[in-house]
């Protein structure tokens, strides 16, 4: 569990507690995490640009919807999701 919170640790400080925490539960699980490249999958080293987190958090949201309503037939799913995701987007606009 520790690996993931590190890979997911959103500034470098907060990767840096995780691996002490890690260090405190296998000093060789440490050494060999420390090894690797920060930059290609710490998410404390990722661009403020990358269009990644964007994809993701547009996928939860997509599936945040359908788990309230897969019990639905299909047609009357997708219209339900399309009614929601319009009105979240009058929301976000009323907010800009």
């Amino acid at each position: 569990m520790l690996f993931w919170n590190a890979t997911k640790a959103y500034n470098p400080t907060n990767l840096r507690d995780v691996i002490e925490a890690l260090r405190q539960t296998s000093s060789k699980a440490a050494k060999d995490f420390k090894y690797q490249n920060p930059r290609l999958f710490y998410k404390a080293f990722k661009r403020e640009d990358s269009k990644y987190d964007v994809i993701i958090n547009m996928s939860q949201i997509f599936n945040a919807y359908v788990v309230y309503i897969r019990n639905k037939h299909l047609i009357n799913m997708l219209e339900d999701i399309r009614m929601a995701l319009m009105e979240r987007n009058v929301v976000k606009r009323a907010i800009m």
